[in-house]
This record gives structure tokens, sequence and C-alpha cells, in this order.
């Protein structure tokens, strides 16, 4: 990267010359930009410098300097400094972001994501990829379908507010067409989710959560786009444990009694966003959450066995003790 006017004067003349299909040898560039400096009254550099200059270029920019017969040039004669620059920081942020997103390679997304950050970055910069990145990087996939060969056409019709036709087969159901808009993609434990606007519901229910693995087909539909002016990305899961939604019923303040074992862990990994601590002592942490009651909140409780224990509402509380009740007829 540029240090100083000078560097940065030699780097703009140096790109000037490799995107031209010759090539130019070092000796040819030295000659051209001491030239030039000579003419700014600037003083000569050295062979050795601008061969310094050419790996400072390669290395830092978004381009590919071939040699061939000792003369040097872009392998893109599009290729340029002036499009974009990246430093070590940013390049490894995006090395994350692209092990990260490596759960939906073979998708149309990671596809097009993968195009357009090796276009970014060239390929000088991806060479560091090109090392077995497991040593350090290593994100949880699963052999199950998780819906993710949808998201570029789901996400494409939410941006462009496109109506889609979908075949949706529900837990238990009859595959049905459903006439969507969609409006927002979740992902939760390796799954995705779209929350979307179906004509074919009941009026009170139109805007649903389906689960992207369910779905058998998608197409594009001439239908007009309809978007629910009540419809708000931000606070539609606000009071979920999941991906759960209710139409009709209201979140409870939830009061939860963690013993001393889980203060540090609930603590540091708060069950939900709502989460405040009421009270905290030797006994155990008391924590109030404001959510659903919903299967999945009972499912979190649960799974903590007898590390938490339901305070309020009494409800929840006595749901909880049935369902423990039949567990023991288990055994």
């Amino acid at each position: 990267m540029p240090k100083n006017k000078n560097q940065d004067y030699r780097f703009k003349i140096i790109d000037k010359y490799m995107r031209s299909k010759q090539g130019y040898s070092i000796k040819d560039l030295t000659e051209i930009i001491n030239s030039s400096l000579e003419d700014d009254g600037k003083g000569p550099v050295t062979d050795r410098t601008i061969r310094n200059d050419i790996q400072n270029i390669q290395n830092g920019y978004p381009v590919t300097i071939i040699e061939k017969d000792g003369k040097f040039k872009y392998e893109d004669s599009n290729d340029s400094i002036d499009k974009f620059a990246i430093n070590d920081e940013e390049r490894n942020v995006l090395d994350v972001a692209r092990q990260t997103l490596s759960i939906l390679k073979g998708t149309p997304f990671f596809d097009q994501f993968d195009e357009i950050s090796t276009r970014i970055m060239g390929s000088a910069v991806l060479r560091s990829f090109d090392t077995d990145s497991s040593n350090y990087i290593q994100i949880g996939e699963g052999g199950f379908d998780s819906g993710a060969k949808w998201l570029h056409i789901i996400y494409k019709a939410i941006i462009e507010r496109k109506t889609l036709a979908i075949r949706y087969k529900p837990f238990e159901g009859e595959l049905k067409t459903r006439t969507i808009s969609p409006y927002l993609l979740k992902e939760y434990r390796n799954k995705w989710y779209m929350v979307a606007h179906a004509r074919e519901l009941r009026s009170e229910e139109k805007t649903n959560v389906f689960k992207l693995f369910r779905v058998e087909s998608v197409l594009e539909s001439n239908e007009p786009y309809i978007y629910d002016e009540h419809f708000n990305a931000l606070s539609y899961f606000k009071y979920s444990l999941g991906v759960f939604h209710s139409h009709e019923n209201q979140p409870q303040l939830i009061r939860l009694k963690f013993s001393s074992g889980l203060k540090s862990l609930i603590k540091e990994n708060p069950i939900h966003a709502s989460m405040k601590i009421e009270k905290e002592d030797e006994a155990g942490l008391i924590v109030n959450i404001y959510v659903y009651n919903t299967p999945e909140l009972k499912n979190m409780i649960r799974s903590f066995g007898s590390a938490c224990t339901v305070i309020s509402p009494d409800a929840l509380k006595v749901e909880i003790q049935n369902d423990l009740k039949l567990a023991l007829e288990n055994y």
C-alpha cells in the first residue's frame, strides 16, 4: 500500500502501464518513471525500487500481475489499483465471511457471493484462502436439507418486491400451492425460514413463517405483490425464542431461577435479548424475560433440568410440572 507521495506517484504510473497488453520490463518502467520524476524535479529510483513497487501493488490491490519474457502486465487489462484496495484486517474479515457462508456452498447465493468476493480481492489476495482454512475456522454443517437452495430466488423477490408461487408441505400436512409475497429470511439452528404474506391463508394469519426445507418448488408469479403495512422486520421475532411468532397471543413476563452453578453461563449467554437480572446471590440467579409462551420456551426450560425453576407465571409452572410428570411415567 502507498506510504508516501512519491510511492503513490510511482504506483499510478506503473498501474497505467500494467494495463497495456504488451507488458513492460523493470528497466522500461524504471526509465519511464525516472523521466516523469525528472520532469517534476524529483530524484531518480532504481530497478530494485520498481520491482518492490510491483510486488507491493500485487500484494495490496485487487490485481493479478503476470510476467512473461521479463515483461510485466496485468493478467486482466481491465484491472486497476483505482478499483478497490483492502488491508490485512479487511482481508481477514472477508475470509471469515466466506467461511461462515460456506454452509450455503453449492447454492446460487454462495456462488454469487464467491464471485463478488473474488472480483473484489483478486486472485492474488485470495491465495491465502488456498490453505486448509478448517484449521482456523470451522462452521457447523448438517447432513440435512436446510432450505438454503431457495435463498437466492427468495432474497431477490424480497428486494424487488416480487410475488412467488411455492409448493409447500406442512408437517404431517398435504402438499399445497401458496401464492406468497416474501418479507424476511431468518436462519435458526442451521435451518432457514421465511416470513411471507400468503393469499390462501385465513385473513388473520396471512403473514406467516414458512420452513424453507419444506418447500418443494419456487416459481415466479404474475400476481401483484402485497405488503402488510403492519409487518416490521425488526420486531417480528422480538418476543420469540427461535422462529415461533404468535398473531393472537401476547408476550408474557417470565421469571426463572437458575442454580448457582449456572450463574456465569447465563450471564455470559443471555437466553433472550430481553433478559434482565432480578436477583443474584449465593443461591443462584433470578432473571426476567419477556417472550411468548411457546413450545420453544418450554423446551429451553426443560433443557436445563433441575438447574432451572419457573417462578412465574403459574400457568407456565403447571405446564412444566405436567410435562415432567409425563416424562417420569416413561421410566
